[in-house]
């Protein structure tokens, strides 16, 4: 399909310059689906390679700058069709996600993520109590010698306080309008978002997951906190 492209690129008469080939490996039934799809794409109409056989086009016209081409369009994109953070409408907002195919983007996340990487300590959060439990390392489960940080389990004492203060607490949440605790929630889910690089260190120094894993864990855990 590139013959042609080829051809011009190569050779002293030509533009001669070097140029790689490259081609699929495997078996029929693997190569077939990728030999379809780029026929559908070479073979479409505004596709370069399809094009680049028209003698009657401008060389100008088939190297113009896409984004001034569709600058130049009289139609533009629909005013009602959402950014990706709208696309729940009124409902609630969607979470946050991040280009990880984005070299700049991936470049600033490992950055954020590498400062955010500290000795993390988890305690029971029972309001006047303190654990007698002691302390637990965490490792990494990539490299068991790196020790991530520690935890402390709540002991009974505390448990049976966090019962009693949930109770007390019931009827006056129970009472609290819904759009109010809406707006706790969606609030609670603005910290996550804010914090995602820390959640993301978490889930890979803790957990041993992929970046995009951890993204993905911590938009879920947004979009739960953001559901009515």
């Amino acid at each position: 399909m590139g013959d042609h492209l080829y051809a011009e690129v190569i050779g002293k008469d030509h533009l001669d310059v070097p140029c790689r080939v490259y081609a699929p490996v495997g078996s029929h039934e693997d190569l077939l689906p990728y030999l379809v799809r780029r026929l559908l794409e070479n073979g479409a109409n505004s596709s370069f390679v399809n094009r680049i056989t028209d003698a009657s086009l401008p060389p100008a016209e088939l190297v113009a700058d896409p984004i001034a081409a569709v600058a130049g369009f009289a139609s533009k994109p629909h005013p009602h069709i959402p950014t990706p953070n709208a696309i729940f409408g009124e409902e609630r907002k969607n979470s946050m996600g991040v280009l990880l195919a984005n070299d700049e983007t991936l470049s600033r996340l490992a950055a954020d993520i590498a400062a955010a990487i500290k000795p993390w300590q988890a305690t029971p959060l029972v309001p006047g109590t303190t654990s007698s439990a002691v302390f637990t390392d965490v490792s990494n489960p990539a490299d068991r010698r790196q020790i991530v940080g520690r935890w402390q389990a709540a002991d009974s004492a505390q448990v049976s306080k966090a019962l009693d203060i949930a109770h007390a607490a019931y009827p006056g949440w129970d009472h609290t309008p819904a759009a109010a605790r809406a707006k706790i929630l969606e609030h609670a889910a603005d910290l996550m978002e804010q914090r995602m690089p820390e959640i993301i260190a978490l889930c890979i120094k803790e957990a041993g997951k992929s970046v995009a894993a951890s993204v993905s864990e911590v938009r879920e855990a947004e979009a739960a906190t953001d559901l009515p």
